[in-house]
């Protein structure tokens, strides 16, 4: 058994101290425990999908996720498949912003820079990613540095892109079980 520990992050507008979320790994299944968190215990809560997010990143395999609160919800086949792909998307933002924190201070404190968009791709809900991509400007009006910055960071904006877009292709086929198209024969 291996214990982890995330502190929720805290909700706008909500007062006091962000409550603690707690996971263990057992047999390769991660059990998360909300008792004691204030949150929603709702993969559709931001911070509750950050929280089993967090707990996925930093574990070996995991073969299924189990949230347990006022009821127990189980992802296991393709629903984990999907939380485990949007982690590893999570883990190549993470590692672009790393690599992102060798640039001069001008680069890291501009909007459109690496590190202030990996930043805003974390904070944000995974399935808004395409749209805040598509709303990022495509070039930059600064000189030489700032236009190989922006072409190095709009390439990998379109990789995360057309992995958010493959793992919408998964929900969907999941959830509607639907099929990709071609000649019926």
């Amino acid at each position: 058994m291996v214990s982890l520990g995330f502190r929720r992050r805290q909700v706008p507008g909500e007062d006091g101290p962000s409550s603690p979320c707690k996971a263990e790994m057992l047999d390769s299944v991660l059990h998360v425990r909300c008792s004691e968190c204030s949150g929603a215990q709702d993969l559709k809560d931001p911070a509750c999908l950050q929280g089993v997010l967090a707990f996925i990143e930093n574990q070996c395999t995991v073969r299924r996720v189990i949230i347990h609160g006022d009821w127990d919800l189980a992802f296991n086949g393709p629903a984990l498949a999907v939380l485990l792909s949007i982690a590893g998307v999570r883990r190549n933002i993470e590692a672009w912003q790393r690599t992102a924190r060798n640039q001069n201070d001008e680069c890291v404190l501009c909007p459109h820079g690496p590190i202030q968009l990996s930043g805003r791709l974390l904070q944000s809900s995974p399935f808004h990613w395409r749209g805040m991509i598509a709303s990022i400007p495509s070039m930059s009006a600064g000189g030489g540095d700032c236009q190989q910055c922006t072409k190095e960071t709009r390439a990998h904006l379109e990789q995360i892109e057309a992995l958010a877009r493959d793992i919408e292709k998964r929900m969907y086929r999941s959830a509607f079980k639907v099929v990709e198209g071609g000649p019926i024969e």
